[in-house]
């Protein structure tokens, strides 16, 4: 378990270092213990946004749609993926998500904010 927990740290370190390979080497390792790491994938998923088949991000785009904190960047990545493809209803329809979804800075933060509309906030 702490042998996973260190692929994954040392997967994001890589990832926000720009080296897809030796980030997906760690992701694959923590993955086979842990299950698929939503914010590693997420940081593989922009890398390969930018590589020449951008449609490698897809699998990694998924696997970070499953938690709150990286849904929305998530959804954001997939729309570009989506129109990319020529796929522009879900293009739309991601696009659409991020715009109704709240900050996930809010919902993990202090009580006040948790019950306060976002929109209220004026952040």
């Amino acid at each position: 378990m702490e042998k996973s927990l260190a692929h994954a740290a040392l997967g994001l370190i890589y990832s926000a270092g720009a080296h897809v390979s030796r980030a997906l080497t760690h992701y694959l390792a923590c993955e086979k213990v842990l299950g698929p790491h939503p914010k590693l994938a997420l940081g593989l998923a922009r890398l390969l946004m930018d590589s020449p088949d951008p449609a490698q991000a897809g699998p990694f785009l998924e696997a970070a749609l499953t938690d709150d904190a990286t849904r929305t960047p998530a959804r954001f990545y997939r729309a570009q993926l989506f129109a990319h493809l020529n796929r522009y209803s879900d293009a739309i329809d991601d696009l659409v998500a991020v715009t109704s979804a709240p900050p996930a800075r809010l919902r993990r933060g202090p009580f006040w904010l948790r019950h306060t509309s976002w929109l209220e906030s004026g952040l």
